[in-house]
């Protein structure tokens, strides 16, 4: 890192890193409802699993983000699962650190506090607009 800054939306970062809006490096989408039957793929919800399936939605590593209720919780999935419909979840588009991307969107809180509503409640939009600070490769990982 030599020192030196650039000014980005969110103000001002090492030149080095970059920031991206969500929609760049991921497409938001959003769960479904549970199927009927039991099995062994978790459903994720808003507050996490909360039940099994037998067959997934998702088969790929992904973060499940709560839209309805615990509105902008973020929970990293490695494994083929069933996102409900009170989420959202992503397919990237771009070879991201997806443990770096948990951990940036655990700590940059979303909230679900804009929503007009009694429930707290978090819109695509917003979200596809959600900043993301990434610096490069090498300084985004522990070693």
């Amino acid at each position: 890192m030599t020192g030196e800054f650039k000014e980005t939306p969110i103000g001002k970062i090492p030149k080095e890193w970059n920031v991206f809006e969500l929609k760049e490096i991921a497409n938001v989408k959003y769960g479904k409802a549970i199927p009927k039957k039991g099995g062994e793929i978790p459903v994720i919800g808003s507050s996490g699993i909360y039940a099994w399936t037998d067959r997934p939605l998702v088969e790929f590593p992904t973060l499940v983000i709560g839209r309805k209720g615990t509105a902008g919780a973020v929970h990293l999935v490695e494994v083929p699962s069933w996102p409900s419909d009170t989420t959202f979840y992503l397919e990237f588009k771009k070879d991201i650190d997806i443990k770096y991307l948990y951990y940036h969107m655990s700590f940059f809180k979303l909230s679900g506090t804009h929503a007009q509503t009694t429930l707290p409640s978090l819109k695509r939009e917003f979200l596809e607009h959600y900043y993301v600070i990434y610096p490069p490769h090498s300084q985004n990982r522990r070693k």
